[in-house]
């Protein structure tokens, strides 16, 4: 009896132990240094650029997805709490989202060094910044970060109601098309043209008044660029 008795208590303790563990789990804090290993951000940083982190924000919401986009490398997140609802629902309904958020990570290597950009939650700095880097240094200066620090957002059916009247700028959507980035400073070492558009008139200068408008037709020769 004593020998089933400790057999049952041994039993108990497992059951116990496994109950606890199943509740614990081990992950990096991630921005906290690992004990023992060299930290290299600032010396990173030394190399980064002056610009202030993207600030834009513009809501995605396309067949059954209601989603955040953001202009610094990551999206699905407003930077605080999940973004990414789907199935999207009706104002006064329950929100579900099924990716808490996300970041585009790219990496390569040039010279034998190794360059990367794999930012997570912002915590540690940006790894991205809105606006064109200049042809051959790869550079952008604080200016053109804070020019570019928008997001534009064009439909089709904004195309069309454009065309019908160029003249009217009384919405979000219309100025969009208005301020559209179609070319860069070339005293600055940016590329020419930028974002295509239609060119009507075939001049390489975007004239919305004209009647010119965004595009991604690049089947069109009046298309720039080509």
């Amino acid at each position: 009896m004593k020998s089933m008795n400790r057999f049952l208590s041994l039993i108990g303790i497992v059951a116990l132990c496994l109950m606890f563990m199943q509740q614990l789990s081990a992950k990096q804090n991630i921005g906290t240094p690992i004990p023992g290993s060299v930290d290299h951000s600032k010396e990173l940083m030394k190399k980064g650029s002056g610009c202030a982190p993207a600030t834009a924000q513009r809501e995605l919401a396309v067949n059954n997805v209601r989603t955040r986009i953001l202009n610094g490398g990551d999206l699905w997140w407003d930077l605080a709490s999940a973004k990414y609802e789907i199935p999207k629902v009706q104002p006064g309904q329950v929100s579900k989202c099924s990716i808490f958020s996300g970041a585009l990570w790219i990496g390569g290597v040039t010279n034998g060094n190794l360059r990367i950009a794999a930012q997570t939650y912002r915590q540690s700095g940006n790894d991205y910044f809105p606006g064109p880097l200049s042809n051959g240094t790869a550079s952008i200066g604080i200016d053109r970060c804070l020019h570019f620090d928008k997001i534009w957002s064009v439909q089709l059916v904004d195309i069309n109601n454009f065309t019908n009247d160029p003249t009217i700028w009384s919405n979000n959507q219309s100025d969009d098309i208005h301020t559209w980035p179609t070319t860069g400073d070339v005293s600055l070492g940016e590329a020419n043209y930028l974002a295509p558009f239609f060119d009507a008139n075939k001049n390489g200068i975007y004239e919305p008044n004209k009647g010119e408008y965004p595009t991604f037709d690049q089947d069109q020769i009046k298309n720039i660029p080509d």
